[in-house]
């Protein structure tokens, strides 16, 4: 949703898998991410917004962001476990 938001209305999504991990690609041509470490701290309750990346982080083992000011790519890496990476192989 940020992506089409901030995103000027243009974004992609990729996802993929690399037979030990899931991976969720997110980007978008928006202003960009000031803060690359948003979303390590919960959210305010008050607020109605601002809980994409925190929500993000907690449900992956990784999270990278890269911003420039043309832009956004936020990627997110899943752990599929020791079953997954046996059916890979």
């Amino acid at each position: 949703m940020n992506a089409l938001t901030h995103g000027r209305g243009q974004g992609a999504v990729r996802v993929w898998t690399t037979g030990s991990e899931l991976v969720c690609e997110v980007e978008d041509r928006g202003p960009g991410i000031s803060d690359p470490d948003s979303g390590l701290l919960p959210p305010s309750p008050t607020k109605a917004r601002g809980r994409g990346l925190w929500i993000a982080r907690q449900l992956s083992q990784a999270v990278e962001i890269e911003s420039a000011g043309r832009g956004a790519r936020v990627r997110l890496r899943v752990n599929l476990g020791r079953d997954a990476q046996r059916r890979a192989s």
